[in-house]
């Protein structure tokens, strides 16, 4: 290997290890099979949000020098709300229009990938689906 080869690889291996974006959420169909046996309505996607304290870490950081943020809006909570759309879409339960509304609110979103081998994680969220704004199930 030459040696302007190997300045490239190893600027690239340094570049790569300060920050990433996540892996793009793919829908499972098992999901949108269960959606479309157990939903038989339309619903709406309403905003998702998280909270603002030192349980939700956004974006989330490895080994104190890699962070990985959401590949969508401003975080992981939209992360969660572009998820469900997509299911609900390929379900064909999504209507922008319906009185159900389903948001979020990420509460809990802490990953400590510290040791070498081990890494750990907790995530937590509060949904709530309104039916023509009054509270259906929080």
């Amino acid at each position: 290997m030459t040696i302007i080869r190997f300045a490239i690889l190893v600027s690239l291996i340094f570049a790569a290890g300060c920050s990433t974006t996540g892996a793009k959420y793919e829908a499972s169909s098992y999901n949108v099979r269960e959606i479309e046996a157990s939903l038989q309505t339309s619903i709406a996607v309403g905003k998702f949000t998280r909270d603002e304290s030192e349980l939700v870490i956004d974006p989330w950081s490895f080994r104190g020098a890699t962070k990985i943020a959401s590949p969508v809006g401003d975080g992981h909570h939209d992360y969660i709300a572009k998820g469900i759309e997509d299911e609900l879409m390929l379900a064909r339960r999504l209507d922008a229009e319906s009185p159900l509304v389903l948001t979020g609110n990420l509460t809990e979103h802490i990953v400590d990938a510290s040791g070498m081998s081990v890494g750990k994680g907790s995530v937590a969220m509060t949904f709530t689906l309104r039916n023509a704004g009054e509270i259906t199930y929080e």
